[in-house]
């Protein structure tokens, strides 16, 4: 069975690609500043977390293992003008 949400990226992005709130942006920053970078998203999906933290300066890599959803980050990320590392893996056998 085809799950049209994870398949069409689009789809993904009209119900939940809302960008991140300046709450959820300090939440990510809090988690990432005692570890430091570079910064490896896994499932980031459209871009949705990864895109906001490269825009601000977090040198950041997005994983995910749907095609759609990597097409569909790098299309946006494009506008953006920032640098990301995409990758089309599954994260179960990412190392």
């Amino acid at each position: 069975m085809t799950n049209y949400i994870y398949d069409d990226a689009r789809i993904y992005d009209i119900l939940f690609g809302e960008p991140i709130s300046q709450k959820d942006f300090e939440f990510y920053s809090t988690l990432i500043n005692p570890y430091g970078e570079p910064i490896l998203e896994l499932a980031c999906e459209t871009g949705r977390i990864t895109i906001p933290l490269a825009q601000n300066n977090f040198k950041i890599h997005g994983l995910d293992n749907s095609l759609a959803m990597i097409n569909q980050a790098k299309e946006k990320a494009k506008k953006t003008l920032v640098s990301i590392q995409w990758h089309l893996e599954d994260m179960r056998n990412f190392f």
